[in-house]
Parts: C-alpha cells; sequence; structure tokens
C-alpha cells in the first residue's frame, strides 16, 4: 500500500505547488481577493461544465449510462450522510457558527480538488465518475445545502436544477446519447478550457489561504474535529458501503473515494457570505481542512486501491 500512497501523495503534493503559487501570487499582490473571486467564478460556470461535457464526449455506451448513475448515486449519498452525521453535532455553538461547521463537514471540494486528482492519478477515462460526483453535489448543494446555510425559504427548485453542473450535464447527456461529437474547433475549445481546472482552481485555493490568519485556524479546537469529520470519519464510511457494493472497477471506487475524502467545499465561504454567517469561520474551516488533506487524501485513494 505504500507505493500507492507515495503515487497519491506527490499528485498531492503538485497540488499543493499550486496552490503555492496562487498563495506568492497574492503575497505579490499579482492578485487580489477579488481576482481569486473572479478566478473561482470561471472555474465554476466556464471551466467545470467543459470539464463535464469533454468528460462525456466518447462513444455511446449503456455500461457508461450505468457507471455514471451509480456515481451520481454514491455522491448523493457520501453528502446526505455527512448531512445525517453532523445534524446532532455541535449543538451548544451559537446557530451561525454551527450551520458553517456543519455545511463544511457535509460537503466536500469535489470540483476543485476532486477532479484534478483524479485526473492525476487516474487519467482522464476515470474523470467521468468525478463528473458525476460533483453533478450530484451541485443538486443536492442547492437544496439540502441552501436549507442547512440559509433556512427553508431560500429553496428554490429552480437553482437546484438549472446550475453551471447540472446544465452542462445535460448537454453532455444529450450530446453522448445522440453519440454526437463537438466540431474540431469548438470540440478542442472545450478540451483546453476542460485542462484549466486544476491550476485555476489551484490558484484561486491559494489565494484565499493568503488572506486567511493561519495562526487562528490552528488554534481552534472545533476546526479540527470538523476536519476529522470531513475527511477521515465519512470517507471511512463510504469506503466501507464501496467495498460491499458490486462496482463495475476499480477506478471507479478510487475516484469516488477521492472525492469523498477532499477536503471542506470553497461553497462553504460563498454560502457563508452569501446568508451573513460567519465568514471568518468558514474561510479558516476550508484553509485547515485544505492544508489537512495533503495527508488524509493520499490515504483514502491507496485504500481504496487495496484489493
Amino acid at each position: 500500500m505504500l507505493p500507492n500512497i507515495l503515487l497519491v501523495a506527490s499528485q498531492v503534493l503538485m497540488l499543493f505547488l499550486m496552490i503555492a503559487v496562487g498563495w506568492f501570487c497574492a503575497a505579490r499582490k499579482i492578485l487580489t481577493k477579488d481576482g481569486a473571486d473572479q478566478l473561482s467564478r470561471i472555474s465554476l460556470n466556464i471551466i467545470t461544465p467543459c470539464v463535464i461535457i469533454d468528460a462525456l464526449q466518447r462513444d455511446r455506451d449503456p455500461q457508461v449510462l450505468a457507471e455514471m448513475g451509480i456515481s451520481i448515486a454514491v455522491g448523493a449519498g457520501t453528502i446526505l450522510l455527512g448531512t445525517a452525521l453532523t445534524a446532532l453535532l455541535f449543538r451548544r455553538k451559537p446557530a451561525e457558527e454551527r450551520r458553517v461547521l456543519r455545511f463544511a463537514m457535509s460537503y466536500p471540494n469535489s470540483g476543485y480538488m476532486g477532479i484534478p486528482l483524479v485526473q492525476a492519478v487516474l487519467g482522464d477515462g476515470a474523470v467521468l465518475y468525478a463528473a458525476s460526483f460533483v453533478i450530484a453535489f451541485n443538486v443536492v448543494l442547492w437544496t439540502f445545502g441552501v436549507r442547512l446555510m440559509g433556512g427553508r425559504k431560500e429553496v428554490s427548485l429552480r437553482s437546484a436544477l438549472v446550475n453551471p453542473g447540472t446544465v452542462s450535464f445535460a448537454i453532455g447527456l444529450v450530446l453522448f446519447a445522440l453519440n454526437w461529437t463537438l466540431p474540431g474547433p469548438l470540440g478542442g475549445a472545450v478540451t483546453l478550457f476542460a485542462g484549466m481546472n486544476t491550476p485555476i482552481a489551484m490558484l484561486a485555493i491559494g489565494v484565499f489561504i493568503a488572506f486567511t490568519d493561519l495562526r487562528q485556524c490552528f488554534r481552534r479546537a472545533e476546526l479540527y474535529g470538523a476536519c476529522a469529520v470531513r475527511m477521515i470519519v465519512i470517507p471511512a464510511a463510504v469506503l466501507l458501503v464501496l467495498r460491499v457494493l458490486p462496482l463495475p472497477n476499480p477506478s471507479m471506487t478510487t475516484a469516488l473515494i477521492i472525492c469523498a475524502s477532499a477536503p471542506t467545499a470553497a461553497a462553504t465561504s460563498m454560502f457563508a457570505s452569501r446568508y451573513r454567517l460567519d465568514t471568518g469561520l468558514a474561510s479558516q474551516l476550508v484553509t485547515l481542512c485544505t492544508l489537512l488533506s495533503i495527508v488524509t487524501m493520499p490515504v483514502f485513494a491507496a485504500l481504496a486501491q487495496v484489493a
């Protein structure tokens, strides 16, 4: 198992080197926090949809549809499992902090950290599984996630069904079902944008870390508890379930575990700001979990590859 851990650790280290570049850009004022927000929006609205569409640019195959369905189900199940597990935690915390902590434990950074690592470790073919996981993430995020952070009145069916992840999935699925390939220049542009996913996402994370009080991150005990649930308890439970399920191939298991073991979603900070919750706590959670993931993600990815 050690060689597998070292292999995945080297890929995670590569991602953290990109994060370090983002931190350097912020320190040298090459990128500002507003610039990182813009990079995040570009990633969310353009690059991630291109990743999803590009992953579905393949010959029509019923087996692929079945694998996508399984991946979506596992993605939704992972997040809902986290929601259920964390419902009883941090009851003594003020509501503003409790909502952020529970959200951070339930929602993994499967798009920004999961897809790049799956691509680096397993290759482009396995991105389909991670992209399907992200589809589930988007649907649950804009329903259960919005309800958790903003309350029931904020939940909208439109936002759950019409968002960059689900729309791009619908486009890609239509192309896949019709066995159509995007014409040369358009297909090439989509592929090139998809290739930008890793560096753009890592740069943005690096900038966000640069604007976070790291000393405060390491001093708050509740942050470690939340990170442990997000990156150890939940992926361990998912791994045990996937061991029982007859999945089609080992790459799917590894890809789904990588997504399930990702650190706290960047959406934690964005939703905290949107619903006027504790944005400082949200940023610290994202930062600490991202830093600790250099240890936890390789271990779970290696465990998933053990027969």
